[in-house]
C-alpha cells in the first residue's frame, strides 16, 4: 500500500494547501492524547507546575477566568492519593500569593479543603497563612481589617510647662 492509502487527511480537498498542517497537527494532538495511558497524563499535569510556577513569578495581570482556570487546575488534584512534589506546593503558593485578592470565596474554601488532602509540612502552612490574610474577589479593602490589635485612642491633650525643664548635667572643662 501507498502513503495514500493510509493518510486520508493528505488526499485532496481538505488536506491540501495551507491548513493542512494545522488540521494535521491538531488531529495528532488529539490522537496522542486518546494513546496516552493516564499513568502519563498524571505525569504531565505535575510537570506543568514548573511552567505554572514560572508563569507566576512573572507577576501578569490575569483576567479573572485565567484565575479561576489555575483554581480548576490545582482542584484536579483533590482526588489525587499520590504525595505531590514540592513543586507543586511552591506553584500552589506562588498563585496564592500573587492572586490572593483575586479569588472569590468559594475558591479559598475548595483550596482549604484540597489543602487539608494535599499536606507538605512547609508550604501548607504558609498557603493557609496567605489565604486567611487576604480579602475576597469583589470586596473593598478595609484598612482597619489590617490592623491585628484594637489601638486605644487617647483624647487628652498633653499639657506641658514650658519652664519646667530637667537639669542637665554638663561636663567640666
Amino acid at each position: 500500500m501507498s502513503t495514500k492509502d493510509h493518510s486520508p487527511t493528505l488526499q485532496g480537498g481538505r488536506g491540501e494547501g495551507p491548513g493542512a498542517q494545522s488540521d494535521l497537527s491538531a488531529g495528532l494532538a488529539n490522537r496522542t492524547r486518546e494513546e496516552v495511558p493516564e499513568k502519563r497524563r498524571q505525569a504531565s499535569k505535575l510537570n506543568s507546575s514548573y511552567f505554572i510556577k514560572l508563569l507566576l513569578e512573572k507577576k501578569y495581570g490575569l483576567p479573572y477566568r485565567v484565575v479561576d482556570a489555575i483554581v480548576a487546575h490545582f482542584m484536579r488534584f483533590i482526588e489525587d492519593t499520590r504525595v505531590m512534589p514540592v513543586i507543586w506546593h511552591q506553584s500552589l503558593l506562588a498563585f496564592v500569593q500573587r492572586y490572593k485578592n483575586e479569588l472569590r470565596k468559594e475558591d479559598k474554601d475548595d483550596l482549604r479543603i484540597l489543602l487539608k488532602r494535599q499536606k507538605h509540612k512547609l508550604v501548607t502552612p504558609e498557603i493557609i497563612r496567605e489565604l486567611d490574610s487576604s480579602r475576597n474577589r469583589g470586596e473593598k479593602e478595609d484598612n482597619l481589617m489590617l490592623i491585628s490589635r484594637p489601638i486605644s485612642v487617647i483624647n487628652k491633650t498633653i499639657e506641658e510647662d514650658r519652664f519646667d525643664i530637667p537639669d542637665v548635667p554638663m561636663e567640666e572643662d
